[in-house]
This record gives structure tokens, C-alpha cells and sequence, in this order.
């Protein structure tokens, strides 16, 4: 079992149909907001739905979220089937893209979507907000997170990634087009041929089925778990053991289209997405490191967990970040000798590199001789340079400077990057930091 680390549940209240305006859409978005009636600094997630389902479905998810401390927030796309849109209708070549705009515009009324629910007024905590999604749902999240896709009707990938997304789970998501796709998927779904996952940088848990046959792909049930193996680090794969399409039943109570109805599986989704939310949008790490933990020593597992981090080379004296070609954000920053409070800088302009000179510190062994290069990928945006620290602190316990400071392997350092420098600094500062405006 991996109940250790779950807190008791808190009572739900949840509101629907709250209604958004949305006049280039055709109908107006009906919205589900589940909240806990207890709490404060809620993290939000941003559920889209499967093809056909809608914003009544997948309470098993949504209510679990909830009763753990999220406020869950469903709208219901263009394709379910409470919409019933004729077949023949013009806006069904772009689904995937009304899609992406009904996920924005959750983010965008979110004042209007928190006074519909009696109690939740100035409970939010917006720095926190994930996006998830099920099957079409998860293509639909994971473009948020940066997955491009090639629309059928202009032929462009456009970036259509949204900042206020700072971690995803993917269930059940599309994998790689072209020769991949069946016959079927490349005529009747076409917003599938051409994904991109090169830039689907933000963090994010992909789950996968190892008997999940779809009549998608010709690959099988490992196409699933493409937006793990083709998109860049941090990310995360639950594979679950024998699950199919429905994961055991996310989808809802005693919904028809479970084909692998399976109570256990769907408990194990439900720890694992929360252990992991909450790692990685920075409120706790201990959960995600017990829940793995546990699973890798079950002696019966129902799955296995499998993690991948920024690919860190070799290079002469010096970690060099490549950074986003974005202005005013901040940035961690060493100080030798710094006080806990000067641990931040802006920079005024960030298309140059980031370097962490580490050649003349002395409290790093060898420091001279050692070095880590990490290369953040674009749009990697507030957590490049906490891979920066990320790479310098790898450095240090590679010479037994800050030991046991890096505990999980996993820890993306993206939502607290300070509290890390800070530690380092308590154990002994390990470079300096210069910058320099080389262009990219």
C-alpha cells in the first residue's frame, strides 16, 4: 500500500455548471469546480477530459484531488457528448485547438470561477497551478506544458504553451504521428500526425498502460509513453501492469467505457498523481520519495516508476546555463559569503549565459579540475537557473561538499530554489557566480 504519506480527506464542495462567456467559441464553456471546504493557498489543477467525456467525469481523480487539497477545475470541450456536435460541423477540424483555448480561459477567469464557489474567495494560491488530462485530454495539457502540434487546417506547430502551467500529468497521451498512426487515427484524427515534444519542457508525470491497444498506432501500448521518452527532462513515467486504455476506471464511477475496471489501480493513480503534484509544484518532496520508494520494494507491484533529470555533460571550469530569451525574471544567484537574504539577482537581460565560475573557490575539492555543464532547454524558464544551482550542488557532493543535501534524485529545485542556496551557503559556499551577454 502506498497510503502512509496521504492525509485524511477533507470535505468537497463541488459547483457546476458555472458558465464563462466565450462568443468565438459558438457555445458558451460550462466549467465543474471542485474545492476542500478547509484550507488555505489551494493549488489549482486544470482537468481536460477525454474525447467525448466531459466535465462530469473522472470524479475519482478530481474528488481525490480535491479532498487532498487542490482545487480541480473541468471544463467541458467542444467534442463531448453533452455538446452534440453534428459531424459535419466546421469547427471540428480545430477540436484540438478550442480545446487549448478552453484551458486558457479557465486560467483567465479564474476571479469569476473562485466567487462561484460559496467559501473558496482568497483561498487560491496561483503560483501553484498544474494542468492534466486524460487521452485527447492529455494532448490537450501537454500543449500547455509545450507540446506542439501541426494544425491540420494551416499546416503550422505554433508554441501555444502558457506560462501559468507549472507541472502536468499526462494519462493515457498520444504518442509520436507520421508512420506510427493506423490508417483510422491519420483520417479521422488529424491533429495527431505531427506532435512535437522537443519543446514540452515543463515538468510533468506521463501515465501509460502496458496493455493499452488502441487502434491508434501500430506501435502498440509503448506509443503511450512517447511524451515521456521524446520530450526533454524533468519528467516521470508511471507504467502500470496490465492497465488498458481506462487505467482501471479513471474516467468515473461506473462509467461504460472502463474496459479494465480495477479499484486498486485507480487508488495507485490517485496516490502517485498526488505524491507527485505535490512534489512538483514545490509543496512537499517526502511524499513523491515514499511513494516511489514503495512501489520499487512492493513485492507485488502494479507498476513501476521511472524518472528522468536534465542531462548534465562534462565541460572545462565551468557550468554555463543556457537560458530562455525572456526578460525580467529573477534568478538564483551565489554569493560567496552572502547573507541568506542576497541570494537573488536580476538580470537585465536573459538571451546571454548564465556561468558559475567555480575555478578560485577553494572549499570545493578540486574544484579546478571538476566542473558541470547543464544546458536548460528553451522556455525552461524560472527553474533553468535553479538548474544551475542544481548542477553547482551536484559538483559539490560529487566531493563530499554538500552531502545528503540532494537527497531525492528527482527534486527539480524549480518552486524553491533559494531554500537550496541557502542551505548551501550554511554548508559552504560553492562558487561565485559572473555573468556574461554572450548572444545564443
Amino acid at each position: 500500500m502506498l497510503s502512509s504519506d496521504i492525509t485524511a480527506p477533507a470535505p468537497v464542495v463541488s459547483v457546476q455548471p458555472v458558465v464563462l462567456e466565450a462568443p468565438d467559441r459558438g457555445v458558451d464553456l460550462r466549467v465543474k469546480i471542485s474545492a476542500p471546504t478547509t484550507g488555505s493557498d489551494l493549488p489549482i489543477v486544470v482537468f481536460s477530459h477525454g474525447f467525448g467525456s466531459s466535465s462530469h467525469g473522472y470524479g475519482p481523480l478530481a474528488d481525490f484531488w480535491a479532498a487532498h487539497g487542490f482545487v480541480v477545475i473541468q471544463p467541458t470541450h467542444l467534442d463531448s457528448r453533452t455538446v452534440d456536435l453534428p459531424q459535419d460541423d466546421p469547427r471540428r477540424p480545430r477540436l484540438w485547438r478550442t480545446r487549448v483555448g478552453d484551458m486558457r480561459l479557465v486560467l483567465d477567469r479564474l476571479d469569476l470561477l473562485e466567487a462561484a464557489v460559496p467559501g473558496l474567495g482568497g483561498r487560491l494560491d496561483r503560483s501553484r497551478i498544474a494542468a492534466a488530462g486524460h487521452s485527447f485530454g492529455g494532448q490537450t495539457a501537454g500543449i500547455l506544458l509545450g507540446l506542439r502540434v501541426l494544425d491540420p487546417v494551416t499546416g503550422n506547430a505554433e508554441d501555444l504553451s502558457d506560462s501559468r502551467i507549472s507541472a502536468g500529468v499526462l494519462l493515457a497521451t498520444a504518442g509520436r504521428g507520421g508512420d506510427d498512426l493506423t490508417p483510422f487515427a491519420a483520417e479521422n484524427l488529424p491533429w495527431l500526425k505531427g506532435p512535437d515534444f522537443v519543446h514540452m519542457t515543463t515538468p510533468a508525470l506521463v501515465v501509460a498502460g502496458d496493455r493499452d491497444e488502441l487502434p491508434l498506432s501500430v506501435r502498440g501500448p509503448e506509443w503511450m509513453a512517447d511524451p515521456y521518452h521524446l520530450s526533454p527532462a524533468p519528467k516521470s513515467l508511471l507504467t502500470l501492469f496490465g492497465a488498458e486504455h481506462s487505467l482501471g476506471g479513471i474516467a468515473g464511477y461506473e462509467v461504460r467505457e472502463t474496459t479494465d475496471e480495477n479499484p486498486e489501480r485507480v487508488a495507485l493513480i490517485q496516490r502517485v498523481t498526488l505524491a507527485y503534484l505535490r512534489h512538483a509544484l514545490g509543496i512537499d518532496d517526502t511524499g513523491w520519495t515514499a511513494t516511489r520508494r514503495a512501489l520499487a520494494e512492493s513485492a507485488a507491484p502494479m507498476g513501476r516508476i521511472e524518472s528522468k533529470r536534465p542531462r548534465i555533460r562534462r565541460s572545462p571550469r565551468r557550468a554555463v546555463v543556457r537560458l530562455p530569451r525572456r526578460r525580467d525574471r529573477r534568478f538564483v544567484a551565489f554569493r560567496p559569503g552572502g547573507e541568506a537574504g542576497q541570494v537573488l539577482e536580476q538580470l537585465p537581460r536573459h538571451h546571454g549565459r548564465l556561468v558559475l565560475d567555480l575555478r578560485r573557490h577553494r572549499r570545493v575539492h578540486r574544484a579546478d579540475q571538476q566542473t558541470v555543464a547543464f544546458q536548460a532547454a528553451e522556455r525552461q524558464r524560472e527553474h533553468a537557473a535553479a538548474d544551475a544551482v542544481d548542477g553547482a550542488l551536484q559538483l559539490g557532493e560529487a566531493h563530499g561538499a554538500v552531502a545528503d543535501l540532494h537527497q531525492d534524485a528527482d527534486a527539480p529545485l524549480a518552486r524553491h530554489p533559494v531554500e537550496h542556496v541557502q542551505h548551501a551557503a550554511c554548508l559552504g559556499d560553492l562558487g561565485r557566480l559572473r555573468y556574461t551577454d554572450v548572444p545564443l
